[in-house]
């Protein structure tokens, strides 16, 4: 399946020829054609006529190199893909990943796995290894590295079924707790991965709309710990252990307006 991009590229390379032919392809230049085509072939052709030959040549060529660079684009997209699936989804280790990330689907889910016993601990990093495939997979798609039509015919189905199952414990893993004792919402955990997921199905749960309400413990998981910010984010900020009915936060503080001329540090 083409993206968008690639439809409007596509769409635009059949376009230009039309439309370069509305422009020029004019009542007398269709009289000089037939003209110059029946009666003329020896002599040179009146200038209109070249113009036409040379600009419509000129656009062939053009949809020709357009239309060979996508193809070597996307075969190059596809082999990367396939290398991605043979080389770590055909691994023993992203297996029994699989197996666990199944087994808690299936099962008790994982809520348990924000503030993991001792002995859950393995569950957690394969887990996280799992869905940090996903994520890999997502940024790749959304980059152009991998190609997004063959890996949605591979695993298209799982990938969103998923990002269901664990949305509730990666919608948990984006509070971090700040030094200061307050908790900050990182939407950047797995964003990737949601994004590619809501694009490739309406059922997809799309956590950026809902709202968000802050977590009633005190911050002790493994992956409570900030994180810091990137680039000019401006991370949501909540007080921790808020009271029971609190409120959930509407929506993120807006970015400060950053400029070609604005200072950078």
């Amino acid at each position: 399946m083409m993206t968008t991009s690639e439809k409007w590229g596509w769409g635009i390379a059949y376009a230009a020829p039309i439309a370069l032919a509305a422009l020029i392809l004019n009542a007398s230049l269709v009289s000089d054609l037939i003209h110059w085509i029946f009666t003329e072939k020896s002599s040179n052709a009146p200038v209109g006529v070249q113009l036409f030959i040379s600009s419509t040549t000129i656009v062939i060529a053009l949809l020709a190199i357009y239309s060979a660079t996508w193809t070597a684009h996307r075969v190059a997209r596809i082999k990367a893909t396939i290398d991605l699936i043979e080389k770590r989804e055909s691994t023993t280790v992203y297996r029994d990943c699989n197996k666990t990330f199944s087994r808690l689907r299936r099962g008790k889910g994982f809520s348990h796995l924000n503030a993991p016993k001792p002995e859950d601990q393995g569950e957690r990093e394969d887990v996280k290894d799992y869905l940090n495939h996903y994520e890999l997979v997502a940024l790749g798609i959304r980059k152009r590295v991998l190609d997004d039509g063959f890996y949605r015919g591979w695993m298209g189905g799982p990938f969103v079924r998923d990002w269901n199952a664990a949305s509730d414990w990666i919608q948990r893993e984006r509070w971090k707790c700040n030094d200061a004792g307050q908790w900050e919402y990182d939407d950047n955990i797995f964003e990737h991965f949601e994004f590619i997921a809501t694009r490739w199905s309406r059922e997809a749960r799309r956590l950026k709309a809902e709202p968000r309400i802050p977590p009633a413990d005190v911050g002790t998981g493994p992956g409570d710990e900030a994180l810091p910010a990137l680039g000019d984010q401006v991370p949501e900020v909540a007080a921790i252990a808020p009271l029971p009915g609190a409120p959930a936060i509407p929506t993120r503080h807006p970015r400060p307006f950053v400029s070609f001329f604005t200072p950078r540090g």
